[in-house]
Formats: structure tokens, C-alpha cells, sequence
């Protein structure tokens, strides 16, 4: 079956790989997903990797998982590992399952005939399971978490087999640590029991003493009951006793107050038979006799209840004594009203009736009461102890919280502030490279230049680049030529001379500018209404913001805009995706509740908090742009650029401006953080009522129970007590830069932000912000109030004028009249044309700053092209001179014939010695090799006298070659241009001022008309031609003025005669004061250019001696390195002859290869780089060294080496 399978994919499906071994080619998954791709199985087999290794070979077989289970074949984690493990005929029979379902999927189908095009590809006929997603994604990833515990990673087996020791080591120790364990428990065990037999013993003894002791109690309690029984028989018999005294005094009481009453009812009888009143027959009722107090049966008891017994039986014979009392009125009250009719007797006993129960009922309800009042005081007593034991709890859980949550606060600002000392140190880390950069420049200065002295010059434009942060290797750019531009006009640096300026001509050009260019300033204006108060409070959390501005907002009709409710006003997919809401969407919901504000204005609490918060808020409410991000306009540009080059007499005095915020003031509340922190931890809110509470500072009622109890913490999403600590830390990052940005407004004179000590008493806080709030309002109350006044007088200027139009016109009707029609043509008025002369000149100078800003603009980039060729052209030539230095000491060490001579002559010598020994005792044979080496030398002197003609004829070639006659051109080519720029930008300034005087007067233009001058070098020497140019162009005329109209009119033959004869009549005609002040304006100009002429001779003739000096310093060097290689060979020649003479005097061999001991002059340092050796530098004293500055960056990097670092040039 397996070759069958073979044949199958690599004949038909024509795999990627030829399948040669079933486990091995299919143990990666790679091939597996290939053959399901070939047959539309499988649609993300782009992302299948063909390596071997771990996550590569899980990722293949778990992306299969689906469409196996799909196509019904078993592909459980089992089969898996078995494949990956390369388990002999689990790829086969997964291969086997996988043909039989796709030959049902996709009938079997001839791949030759289908590539051919012959048939074409027939789709699926059976369809892939739709998938049940959540129980396929369960039981995928449980797939995939058996295949990641069966095949585990390489890392993992390499550290169990070396963790093997160890766990085994603990398993070992866990054991013996058991057996410890058990040992102990046994002892514990045997001293638990000892323990308890002791207890055990002990308890009986006990019970035995417990029996005797009880006993005795027994016959000690009978012997007291029987005494006790015998007392109260006593105080019984007493109590009968006093009953029997007190019943005998009731009878006898009793009996005299029924004799007298029915003496007085008879005598009543007879009275009212006497009157003829019927009387109902009396009968005598049985007396009731009082029955004794009943006998309390003996009763055991202690002393304190028989005196209990005691009060008792008195206080009942007290109610005897009232009920016989009563009883004895109520008697005599009826005897009474047995005389009265009926109805009497019935009202009477109605009214008795209600007042007694009246009077029952009062004191039933005060004694009720009284019992409700005594229970009301304990409960309230009560819930107050409970209601203090609930605060108590509530502060000691404050405190907990709030040390928790301050030491998490204190931790977020060391994570800030480790944060901006990271950045720090990156700072420090670019200025650290800047200064690497630096020092590996100049040392690679020294070496090009050979000498230890650095140049003014390139150490000026290396500062220059490093104040800027620009990398020193990038060469020169427009910064360097505008530095050397403004050097060039202020004397700095290489240029020599003093500085001159035409003061005069530069407040024209600040004058044309400031008058006449346009001012391209957009003023952006808001669309909101200006109310008169604007604030803005922000500061910690729980610092008093909201307390304050609910104050405000009640008291002065603002509304309180609060970022919490911005928020909700968010897009709706931000809030639920639980995103970050953009400071543009903020802004945006702030505006739009702004413009829906009504009142005194608004509120806004904790917003802005950063900078950039700021400005876009500032940007929406007031339209203001940070000066940085809006940059100089394009008139501010050109007056500072012209106050540079042309500065005037009076500059423009720049003040800096405040303009008013859209904000009228940020008020920032300072709190200390632990008192904020204090303040949220010990907020309380009583979800009855809505009411908030401080446990400390506002301590609820305990009256009010169970107030306390049903406290709650305020913890909502809007004010969530875990994100204190990180909104603290949020604004104490973004603090200083708000600080910043409010810095450039102000507010009626006052700065825009304010701060305000939130940790003072809640009046005086209160009292400073009410102090601000009143101030704005009386400020707009009297803008306002000028306004209309304003208004009001414009209305009156406007009505008096109109009445002044009336009474004039009114005059002039009755004027004409009277007056005849001849007169009345008369009295017309011409209009004025002062429009047209103001428009006139308002074209004229527009005319002038046209041409003058064309001029300047050539003048500025002739200038700043020479500038920039000319820093190009030092740094070529110093390159030249070292490519001349290296190939000349290439020349030097160019090989010769002097070894070959003398390697012969060695051996012709020692093979005359080996050959004729018995001759080298011969004094002829020894002349004879002295001469011989006499003639070598010789011949080697010749060859060395050669070498230096050869170097001398090198270095005249080298002298002759024209570089520095072609540096020293180019020079005098910058010099010429530079003159001629200057010279143009004199005509064209002279220009400009004939012109704007001229319009000033109203008079005709002139041309301002110069001999025309050619800036050729005349002259053997170039000195003398540069002074020669220089000289002409200082003694031509100052400047001639001629007319525009008059100009194509004369005669250019007699052009000089009229010139003159304009000349004598300009001084026979006084001139006024603009014309005097043209002609001193044109002087200074004048002047100023003549101290540039003699500014740029000086640093040209500088420049052509410094290329010569150095030159010629080149040439004397490779001169002395002429002689010293010439010296060094002459004297290695001597050398050689030295050690031959002596092996001839020696009758030996020459057995050392001879060769010569040439000098390189060139290594030596005294010859080639310094004529003197340098010394080294003094130690400086510096307060950070380089390792030291290094140490504010993470690592410190390697100092900077050189390919020719070898060389000691000296300290760099």
C-alpha cells in the first residue's frame, strides 16, 4: 500500500518534494497541507512553512484540524503526535484515509489530462461539514494544548533533564521532611495523652471534694430554711395581728357613719312628706364587710424578697384604705341620690362616670408615655453608641485606604520622574555623540593638516552646527553661509576692518516695508457668544473644584460644564469599545455646550490639563495660535531680515504681546496630594437622601440613626477612588506645560492663570474666587457701559452733522437765490485731486520695493554662493596638499636595484671563499676586495645621487603642477564676484534712495547713472591686480542724479556737458531739507561701500597668502624628506661597507644576509609632521570629565579611534 501511495503522489498529485520516506517527509505537516490545497481543501496553505522546527510544525498540523474533521478522517492528537514523532505507518494509514475521502470529495480524476488542458477541473462533489463554532473552537484548542504538552519544546526537555537532580534531590527532602513530621505528631501524640490521664486523675479528685462540699451546703441550707421559716411565721402572726387592729377601727368607722347618715335620711323623709313629696320606701342594703387581707402562703425565699413582700402588703394596705375611702363617698353619693328623680340619678352618674374615667385615662396615658419617652432616650442612646462604634470603623478603614493609596501615588511620581530622567539622559546621550562627533572631526582636522593647531575658522562653523544640533559630518549648509553673512557685515571672524552701516537707508527699507507690504495675518474670530465670566478650574482631584463652583453657580447665574458629563456626550462606539476619547472630540462636545450656555457665562471643570488640550481649546473659543506653530509672517520676516543687513537708525521696538484668552482665567487649586487623597478616602453619600458626607471633616448626625449605617462609599464610574492616585500623577506630569501656555495671556491686565491655596478654610477659598468672579463682571459691566456711550456719541456726532448738511445746504439755496446765473457758475467748487497725487505715489513706491527686493534678493544669493564655494574650496585644498604629502611619500619608498647588487656581491664573495680559502691570506687578494667593495659602494652612492635627482624632479613636478595657481584663481574669482555684488547692490540702493526722496517731494524720478566699470584683474601679481580693481572702483564719482524725461532726449555726445551744466544749475538752486538729507544718505552710502571694497581686499590678500604659506610649507617639508631619506641611505651604505671590510680584514664569510638599514623618514615624527616635537597639554580642569558625562547615559560607549590612530600626533 505504501508504494502504491508513492506512486500516487508523486506520478499523479506531482507534489512539491518527491516522497521517499512516508515519516520523514510528511513529519513537518507541510506536505499534508500541499496535498489538501491540490485539491481544494485547504485555502490558507500560503501560510504553511516548511521547516522543522517546533512552532512551525504545530502551526501546520493545527491549522488542518478543521478540514480534516470536515472530510470525516481521524485527526486526533494522537494521530498528530504519532507523525510528528515519526511513528512507522501513521502517516501511510492517515495518507490511505485521506485518498478514500478525497477520491469522495473530489472523484478521482487523470492530473495529467487536467494540467494538459484536456479536462478541466471538476469541483468539489462533496462539501466540507459547516462548522460548529463554539464546540470546533473547543475542541481545537484542546487539541492544541495536548499537542503542546506532548511535543514540547526543545528548551523545556534540556531544562526537565537538567532540573531532574534537583526535583529529585526535593523529593527526597520532602519525604525526610514527612518522616520528621510523623515523629513529631507521635510525641505530641504520647505528651496529649500523658497530659490527659493527668486531667483525668485531677477531675476525680475534684468530684470527690465537690461531693463532701456539697453535702455540707445541704445540711447548712436546711438549717437556714428552717430558721428562715420560723422568722416569717413570726412576721405573719404580726401582720394578722395589725390586719385585725385595722379592721375593728374600720367597723367601728363604719357603724358611726351609717348611724349619722340614716339620722339625716329620715329627717330628710319627714321634711319632704311634710312638703307632700311621695318618698320610695328605703332599704337597708347588707353592709359590706371587709375581708381580711388573704394569708400569703409560706414561701421559701431570701431576705430581699420578703423585704419585696413586705413594700408589697403595704403598699396594698394603703389601696384598702382608699377603696374604703371611696367606697364611703360613693355611698353617701347615692343615699343622695336616691332623693333625686331618675333623670338626675342617670346624668349624675353619667358625669361622675366620664370625669373618673377621664382622669383614668390621662394618667394611663402620661404613665404610657413616660414608659414610651424612657424607651425612646435608651434607643437613641443606644443607635448613638452604634452609630459612633459604625464612624469609628469608618475612619480606621479611611486611613488604611488612604496610606495605601498615597504610598501607590508616591510610586506613580517615581515611575514620572524616572521616566524624565530617562529622557534626560537621551538628551544628554545626543549632546554626549555631538561632542564625540566633534572631537573625532577635529582630530581627523590635525591629521589631514598635520599639525596639532586648529583652525578659527572650522572651529566656529563646528560650534556653530553643534549650538544647533546638527551633525557635524553633514557639511556645509545654508546655516554656516548666513553665519558667515552676518560675520561678514559685522566684522567677525576672518574679516578685518570696522563696520559701517547707512542707518538713513535702512529706516527706508523698514519704512517701504512697514508701509507697504501687505500684513498676510488671518484673523480667525470665534462664532461663540463672549460672556463676561469664563473660567476654568483644574487642579488633584477632591481639591475643592466642585464645591466651589456649585457655589458660583448658584450665586451668580453661571452654568458648570464638568469633563465627567462631556464624556457621555462621546461617540457611542468609542465609550462601548472602551477607547480613548480624542482631545478633538472633547473640544468639539465643549463648544457646542458653550454655545447652548445662557447667563453670566460658564464654568469648566478639569479641562485643560496638557498642553495640547490648550491649544486646542484656544484655537475652538478664541481663534489664537501659538506664535511657533504660526511662525513670522511674511512681513515680520522681511523687516527682521532687513534690520540685519541694512540695520536702521530707529529700530523697531518689539514689545511683547499679551492677548486675551479665550478663558479669562485658569485657576488651578493647590492642595497637598495626602489631603485630596484624605478628602476622597473619607467621602461618604447617603443613597436615601443623595446627601455627601465626610467622615472627619463632615461628620454626619448621630440623632438621625441609622444615617450612618446606610452610608455608602461614592464609587461610580465617573469618580472611581482606584484612579485617584493616577489622575494625580497625570497632572502633575502635564502641570508645568499648562503653566507655560497660559503664560502668554492675560486678562484685563492680570495674568490668566491663577493659583489658589485649596488647603485654607473653605470661606476664605471661597472669598478669593468670589474676589476674581466680581472683578470680571464689574470689568464687562464697564466695557459695556463704554460701548453705549461710545455708541451714543457717534449717534450725536452723526445727528449734529447731519444739521450742520442741512443749515449749510439750507444757507446756500437762499445764497443763490440772490445771486445771478452768471455768479452762480462761479461759486462751483473744482474737486481736489489729492486722491490722484496719493494714489500716484502709492504706485511709486510699491515701484521702488519691487526693484529693490529683485536687487537684494541676486545680491544675497551671489553672496551666499561665493560663501559657500569658498568653504568647499578650503576643504579641497587642504585634501590636496595631503594627496600630494601621501603619494610623494609613496615616491620616496619606491623599490631600487641596490638589494639585487647587493645580494650578488655577497655571493660572489662567499663563493670565492669556499672556493679559494688559501688566497683570502693573499694581500693582493685582500686590495683586491676592498676594491671591489669600494666599486659596490659606488655603485650604490650612484644609484642613491639618482633617487634624488629623481625625488628633486618629483617634487619640482609637483611645485609646477598648478594646484595652488588654480585654488589661488578661483580665490580672485570669489574676490571679483563679491565686488561686483557689492558694487551693483550700491547703484541699486543709491536707486532707491533717489527715488524715495524724490516721491516724498513730488517731483520727478531721476535714474541714478554710474560709469560703467569691468571687474578685469590687470597686473603681473595678484596682490597688485586686486589692488589695482579696488582702487578703480574707489576713485570713480560718487553718484549722478539725471531726469527720466531728459534722459532719451540729449545727446550721448554731449551727455557729459549736460551732466555738468545740471551740476552748476543744482547749486545755483537752493536745496531743501529731503534734498539735503538724499545727498547725506547718498555719502553714507557711499562710504559703506568703499569699507567693504577695503573689506574684502584685506581677506582676499589673506586668502592668497595663506594658500601660498601653506604651499610652501608642504614643499620645504617634502624637501627635508629628500635629504633625510638621501642621509639615511648614504648612511646605511657606509654601514654595509663597514661590515664587508671587516669580514675581508677577518678572512671569514659574510654569513648575515646583508641588507640596509634604511630609516623611514617618514615615521619619523620630527621630520614629517612637527619640526619641533609638541608637548603635551596641561590636565584640564574640568568639573565633568568624558566617563563622567557618559555616566547619565545607560552604557558608555567606545572612545573614538582613527586608521591612523597608531600614530601619536600629538594631545587632539
Amino acid at each position: 500500500m505504501a508504494k502504491l501511495l508513492e506512486t500516487w503522489l508523486n506520478s499523479e498529485v506531482e507534489l512539491s518534494k518527491k516522497v521517499v520516506n512516508f515519516e520523514e517527509d510528511f513529519c513537518n505537516g507541510y506536505l499534508l497541507g500541499e496535498l489538501l490545497y491540490k485539491f481544494s481543501q485547504q485555502s490558507d496553505f500560503s501560510e504553511f512553512v516548511d521547516r522543522h522546527s517546533r512552532s512551525h510544525i504545530l502551526s501546520n498540523f493545527t491549522r488542518m484540524i478543521d478540514v480534516f474533521k470536515g472530510l470525516n478522517v481521524k485527526f486526533d492528537t494522537k494521530v498528530i503526535n504519532d507523525i510528528i514523532n515519526k511513528t512507522e505507518g501513521a502517516a501511510v494509514g492517515l495518507i490511505y484515509q485521506l485518498k478514500m475521502a478525497l477520491e469522495k470529495t473530489s472523484p478521482p480524476v487523470d492530473f495529467k489530462l487536467v494540467k494538459q488542458g484536456k479536462i478541466a477541473e471538476q469541483p468539489p462533489v462533496k462539501c466540507i461539514r459547516p462548522p460548529r463554532p463554539q464546540f470546533d473552537e473547543m475542541e481545537r484548542k484542546n487539541i492544541e494544548t495536548r499537542l503542546q504538552t506532548l511535543n514540547k519544546a526543545q528548551k523545556e526537555i534540556d531544562l526537565e533533564l537538567k532540573m531532574k537532580k534537583f526535583d529529585d534531590f526535593r523529593d527526597a527532602m520532602e519525604i525526610k521532611a514527612e518522616k520528621l513530621e510523623q515523629a513529631e505528631d507521635q510525641k505530641e501524640k504520647k505528651k496529649k495523652d500523658e497530659k490527659r490521664k493527668a486531667m483525668i486523675n485531677k477531675l476525680q479528685r475534684n468530684a470527690g471534694f465537690m461531693e463532701d462540699w456539697e453535702q455540707k451546703g445541704v445540711q447548712e441550707w436546711k438549717k437556714n430554711m428552717e430558721i428562715k421559716k420560723k422568722r416569717e411565721q413570726m412576721e405573719l402572726t404580726f401582720k394578722l395581728k395589725e390586719v385585725e387592729k385595722v379592721q375593728a377601727k374600720a367597723d367601728t368607722f363604719y357603724s358611726k357613719t351609717r348611724s349619722e347618715a340614716m339620722s339625716n335620711i329620715e329627717e330628710f323623709e319627714k321634711t319632704m312628706k311634710s312638703l307632700g313629696i311621695p318618698v320610695k320606701p328605703y332599704k337597708e342594703q347588707p353592709t359590706k364587710t371587709f375581708s381580711t387581707f388573704p394569708l400569703f402562703a409560706h414561701t421559701s425565699g431570701t431576705g430581699q424578697q420578703r423585704d419585696i413582700k413586705r413594700r408589697t402588703m403595704a403598699a396594698k394596705l394603703t389601696q384598702l384604705e382608699n377603696r374604703k375611702e371611696a367606697d364611703y363617698r360613693n355611698n353617701q353619693a347615692l343615699r343622695k341620690l336616691d332623693v333625686l328623680s331618675t333623670l338626675e340619678e342617670n346624668t349624675a352618674n353619667d358625669i361622675w362616670r366620664v370625669t373618673h374615667y377621664t382622669e383614668l385615662f390621662i394618667a394611663h396615658r402620661k404613665l404610657r408615655e413616660m414608659r414610651y419617652d424612657r424607651r425612646r432616650e435608651y434607643d437613641s442612646e443606644i443607635s448613638q453608641l452604634k452609630e459612633q462604634k459604625v464612624l469609628e470603623r469608618w475612619v480606621d478603614n479611611t486611613w488604611l485606604e488612604l496610606e495605601l493609596e498615597d504610598a501607590r501615588a508616591d510610586q506613580m511620581l517615581k515611575v514620572q520622574n524616572a521616566r524624565k530622567t530617562n529622557e534626560t539622559g537621551e538628551d544628554i546621550s545626543g549632546i554626549v555623540n555631538l561632542i564625540i562627533e566633534l572631537t573625532e572631526e577635529v582630530f581627523t582636522f590635525q591629521q589631514n593638516k598635520d599639525s596639532e593647531k586648529i583652525d578659527d575658522r572650522y572651529m566656529s562653523e563646528w560650534l556653530q552646527l553643534f549650538k544647533s544640533g546638527i551633525p557635524i559630518s553633514s557639511g556645509i549648509n545654508e546655516e554656516l553661509c548666513l553665519k558667515e553673512f552676518s560675520d561678514y557685515l559685522m566684522v567677525n571672524g576672518q574679516w578685518t576692518g570696522e563696520p559701517k552701516f547707512n542707518y538713513k537707508f535702512g529706516d527706508i527699507l523698514l519704512n517701504l516695508i512697514e508701509n507697504y507690504v501687505p500684513n498676510t495675518v488671518t484673523s480667525s474670530e470665534s462664532s461663540l457668544p463672549d460672556f463676561p465670566v469664563k473660567l476654568a478650574f483644574v487642579g488633584y482631584p477632591y481639591s475643592g473644584k466642585s464645591c466651589h463652583a456649585g457655589r458660583i453657580k448658584n450665586r451668580y447665574d453661571i452654568e458648570m460644564i464638568e469633563i465627567k458629563d462631556v464624556i457621555e456626550f462621546a461617540p457611542k462606539s468609542i465609550l462601548l469599545e472602551g477607547g480613548i476619547v480624542q482631545d478633538e472630540d472633547l473640544v468639539r462636545i465643549i463648544k457646542e455646550m458653550i454655545s447652548k450656555c445662557k447667563g453670566n457665562g460658564w464654568i469648566l471643570l478639569d479641562f485643560p490639563k496638557t498642553a495640547r488640550q490648550c491649544e486646542l481649546l484656544e484655537k475652538e473659543i478664541s481663534g489664537f495660535v501659538h506664535p511657533l506653530k504660526k511662525g513670522l509672517t511674511e512681513k515680520q520676516r522681511k523687516i527682521k531680515e532687513m534690520c540685519n543687513i541694512f540695520p536702521p537708525e530707529h529700530p523697531p521696538i518689539t514689545v511683547k504681546e499679551y492677548p486675551r484668552s479665550g478663558i479669562d482665567h485658569s485657576i488651578q487649586f493647590n492642595c497637598d496630594k495626602y489631603e485630596c487623597l484624605r478628602r476622597c478616602f473619607g467621602r461618604r453619600i447617603d443613597p436615601t437622601t443623595g446627601m455627601n458626607y465626610q467622615v472627619e471633616d463632615d461628620v454626619p448626625s448621630f440623632n438621625e440613626s441609622p444615617l450612618v449605617e446606610r452610608l455608602m462609599t461614592e464609587d461610580n464610574y465617573k469618580e472611581h477612588r482606584g484612579c485617584i492616585a493616577d489622575r494625580i500623577a497625570s497632572f502633575e506630569d502635564h502641570k508645568n506645560e499648562v503653566i507655560d501656555w497660559y503664560e502668554n495671556f492675560c486678562t484685563y491686565e492680570n495674568p490668566c492663570f491663577v493659583e489658589i491655596n485649596s488647603n485654607r478654610p473653605i470661606v476664605e477659598v471661597a472669598e478669593d474666587i468670589e474676589n476674581i468672579v466680581n472683578g470680571l463682571i464689574e470689568h464687562a459691566t464697564m466695557i459695556k457701559n463704554e460701548k453705549e456711550q461710545r455708541e451714543m456719541q457717534i449717534l450725536e456726532a452723526k445727528r449734529l452733522k447731519e444739521l450742520a448738511i442741512f443749515e449749510k445746504k439750507s444757507r446756500k439755496a437762499e445764497s443763490l437765490l440772490m445771486l445771478k446765473e452768471d455768479e452762480k457758475e462761479t461759486s462751483v467748487v473744482p474737486e481736489p485731486e489729492e486722491e490722484e497725487v496719493v494714489i500716484i505715489k502709492k504706485e511709486r513706491i510699491e515701484g521702488i520695493w519691487e526693484f529693490w527686493e529683485t536687487a537684494y534678493e541676486s545680491y544675497k544669493k551671489v553672496i551666499l554662493t561665493v560663501f559657500s564655494q569658498e568653504k568647499n574650496l578650503r576643504g579641497q585644498f587642504m585634501k590636496v596638499l595631503k594627496s600630494q604629502q601621501l603619494e610623494f611619500i609613496d615616491f620616496l619608498n619606491r623599490p631600487s636595484e641596490k638589494e639585487d647588487l647587493i645580494i650578488q656581491f655577497q655571493q660572489s664573495f662567499n663563493q670565492f671563499s669556499d672556493e679559494n680559502p688559501d688566497m683570502r691570506e693573499d694581500p693582493a687578494t685582500i686590495n683586491e676586495l676592498h676594491c671591489r667593495t669600494e666599486d659596490l659602494c659606488n655603485s650604490l652612492w650612484d644609484i642613491v645621487e639618482r633617487r634624488q635627482h629623481e625625488a628633486e624632479e618629483e617634487l619640482k613636478e609637483i611645485t609646477k603642477s598648478g594646484q595652488v595657481e588654480g585654488h589661488i584663481d578661483l580665490i580672485t574669482g570669489h574676490f571679483q564676484l563679491l565686488i561686483s555684488a557689492e558694487y551693483f547692490k550700491y547703484i541699486a540702493a543709491c536707486q532707491v534712495i533717489a527715488d524715495y526722496y524724490c516721491s516724498h517731494e513730488q517731483k520727478k524720478l531721476f535714474k541714478f547713472e554710474t560709469p560703467q566699470v569691468e571687474f578685469n584683474l590687470e597686473g603681473t601679481n595678484i596682490v597688485e591686480a586686486v589692488d589695482k580693481l579696488c582702487e578703480k572702483i574707489i576713485n570713480l564719482p560718487p553718484y549722478a542724479l539725471v531726469p527720466e524725461e531728459d534722459k532719451d532726449t540729449k545727446d550721448p555726445k554731449n551727455k557729459k556737458k549736460d551732466v555738468k551744466s545740471n551740476k552748476k544749475e543744482e547749486e545755483k538752486i537752493e536745496k531743501t531739507e529731503i534734498e539735503l538729507e538724499m545727498d547725506d544718505c547718498l555719502k553714507k552710502e557711499y562710504e559703506v561701500l568703499i569699507s567693504r571694497i577695503e573689506r574684502i581686499r584685506a581677506w582676499t590678500k589673506s586668502r592668497v597668502k595663506e594658500v601660498e604659506q601653506e604651499s610652501q610649507k608642504i614643499y620645504h617639508r617634502m624637501e627635508k624628506w629628500i635629504n633625510a631619506s638621501i642621509f639615511a641611505e648614504n648612511k646605511a651604505v657606509e654601514v654595509l661597507s663597514n661590515i664587508i671590510r671587516q669580514a675581508i680584514e677577518d678572512k671569514t664569510k659574510i654569513q648575515k644576509k646583508l641588507e640596509l638599514k634604511f630609516v623611514d623618514a617618514v615615521i619619523n615624527e620630527n621630520l614629517i609632521y612637527y619640526e619641533i616635537l609638541p608637548t603635551p597639554p596641561p590636565p584640564l580642569n574640568m568639573s565633568i570629565n568624558y566617563s563622567r558625562l557618559w555616566s547619565f547615559v545607560d552604557k558608555e560607549p567606545e572612545p573614538p579611534q582613527s586608521k591612523r590612530a597608531k600614530r601619536n600626533l600629538g594631545s587632539h
